[in-house]
C-alpha cells in the first residue's frame, strides 16, 4: 500500500499508516561541518553588532529587564545584557544634553502634514524603494545612527563615527549595504523609544535574549509574528 499523503504517518487508525514510516531523525553533524556550525553559534552568542536596542535609554531598559529578568538566558548572553546597560547609560546622558541644548528647537520644528508610507510584505522591495526615494532631496528621512540612537543623536552625532562598527556593511537577510548614514526605517525609533512594544522586538526571540515580545492582543502578536517571519 503506498503512501499517498503525510498526515498517514500521523493517523494510527489510518491502514496506511503501517505503509508511511515516519521520516528519519537528522543525521548528526560530523567531521569540519559540525565544527563550522559549533564555531558559527559561538560566534553569534558573542557577537553585539547590528543590535536593535543600542540606542535605548535607561528608561526603557530597565522596566524590560525588570518584566522579562526571568526570561534571558543570563549564562549565554550576560554579555549582551551587560552592553545593552552600558549604551543605555551613554545613551542617557546624551539623551539629556540633547534636551537640555536641542529642547526648544525640537518643540518649534515644523513638521510636513503629508508624510509619505511605504508599505509592503517583507522581501518585496520596499527597502530598495525606500533607498531610491531617499535620493530625491525633497524628501526628507531618517538615517540608521538616528533611528538606532533616537534619545541623543544630535549629541551624539560628532561621534558617530565611533559607532560605525557596530553595524555590519550589508544587511544579514538581503546582502543590501548597511552603514550608519543609509536610510532607514523611523519604527526601529519606536521600538527603542517604547521600551520594546514594537513588532520589531520579536525578531531576535524572547528566549535567547534580552528582548520581551510586545504587549499586544493575541490577534495583533499573529499579525506580527507573521510579518517577523
Amino acid at each position: 500500500m503506498a503512501c499517498t499523503d503525510t498526515l498517514d504517518t500521523l493517523d494510527p487508525t489510518n491502514p496506511r499508516a503501517a505503509a508511511c514510516p515516519l521520516p528519519a531523525a537528522p543525521r548528526p553533524l560530523l567531521g569540519v561541518r559540525a565544527a563550522a556550525v559549533r564555531t558559527r553559534r559561538a560566534t553569534c552568542r558573542g557577537e553585539l553588532k547590528n543590535n536593535i536596542f543600542s540606542g535605548i535609554s535607561l528608561q526603557a531598559w530597565l522596566p524590560i529587564l525588570r518584566k522579562r529578568f526571568f526570561h534571558i538566558e543570563w549564562r549565554t548572553y550576560w554579555h549582551r545584557v551587560l552592553f545593552i546597560t552600558f549604551m543605555a547609560c551613554v545613551n542617557t546622558l546624551m539623551g539629556f544634553e540633547d534636551w537640555l541644548l536641542y529642547g526648544t528647537a525640537t518643540k518649534e520644528a515644523v513638521l510636513n502634514d503629508r508624510p509619505v508610507f511605504i508599505l509592503g510584505h517583507p522581501r518585496t522591495g520596499t527597502t530598495l524603494l525606500h533607498n531610491l526615494m531617499a535620493k530625491d532631496v525633497s524628501f526628507g528621512t531618517p538615517t540608521t545612527f538616528q533611528v538606532g540612537f533616537p534619545c541623543g543623536f544630535l549629541s551624539l552625532e560628532p561621534y558617530s563615527w565611533t559607532l560605525a562598527s557596530m553595524v555590519d556593511k550589508t544587511r544579514p537577510m538581503d546582502n543590501m549595504q548597511l552603514s550608519l548614514d543609509t536610510p532607514q526605517e523611523d519604527e526601529l525609533a519606536v521600538n527603542v523609544l517604547s521600551a520594546g512594544t514594537s513588532p520589531y522586538a520579536i525578531h531576535p526571540g524572547a528566549r535567547r535574549v534580552p528582548f520581551p515580545a510586545p504587549a499586544l492582543t493575541p490577534a495583533a502578536s499573529t499579525a506580527a509574528l507573521a510579518v517577523a517571519s
